[in-house]
Order: C-alpha cells, then structure tokens, then sequence
C-alpha cells in the first residue's frame, strides 16, 4: 500500500472532488485552496495512521485523546465531514482496488478510521 499511496490519495481526492462539486470553489467548503490542500494533506495522514495500524496488527489504532483533538479542530476548523468520510471510504476503495488479495484484511482499518470520524459531531 505504502508503494501505491501517492495513486491512492490522488484518486481519492477526484473522487470527492467529482462527488462535491464546486467544494474548492469561492463559497464552496474547501475554499480558499489552503483549506483544500489541508484536507488533501490529512488524506495522508489517514492512511499514514491506517499503515500504522496495519504494521502493529491493531485495528483499534486511534487514540480518544487524539480523536477527541481531531474532532475539536475539525470544529474549529469548520472541516466538512461528509466529504472527508467520502475521501476515507474513497481511500479503502483505491486501496482495496489495488491490492485485491489484501482487500479483506485492509477492510478493518479503515473501517475503524471512517466509523470514528463519522461520530464526530
């Protein structure tokens, strides 16, 4: 996966790029480009965290205290959640797509990854 992480950020991206139109755009939730790009970044980090997981075998990789600090800056931040879920289900999708014997034993970590970002409120 690690090999394949630039293809699979780049075509998660498109996907949620393709999924919400004009989020980059003046007014959109993305705008201006920084915000863009710092959302494209945290796409990294994702699956970053999720290798991680995978390295150590634990599925349950995340932290409450972490969560808890992403979830309050996202807030802050006003970052659009219903796109960065698409963009982590879009990333297991690419990831499952191009690793097909590894698709079912990829699947838990990020599953985990998106079941605790889509409990942010």
């Amino acid at each position: 996966m690690r090999d394949q992480a630039e293809a699979i950020v780049t075509d998660a991206r498109r996907q949620v790029l393709a999924n919400y139109p004009g989020i980059t755009e003046p007014g959109g939730a993305l705008y201006p480009e920084f915000r863009a790009q710092a959302c494209w970044r945290d796409f990294w980090q994702f699956l970053r965290c999720i290798t991680y997981g995978i390295a150590t075998d634990s599925a349950e990789f995340t932290s409450a205290a972490g969560l808890a600090a992403m979830n309050e800056l996202y807030r802050e931040m006003a970052v659009p959640l219903p796109p960065m879920v698409a963009g982590l289900e879009a990333l297991k999708a690419e990831s499952q797509g191009r690793l097909p014997e590894q698709a079912g034993q990829l699947a838990p970590y990020f599953d985990h990854l998106i079941a605790k970002l889509r409990a942010f409120a």
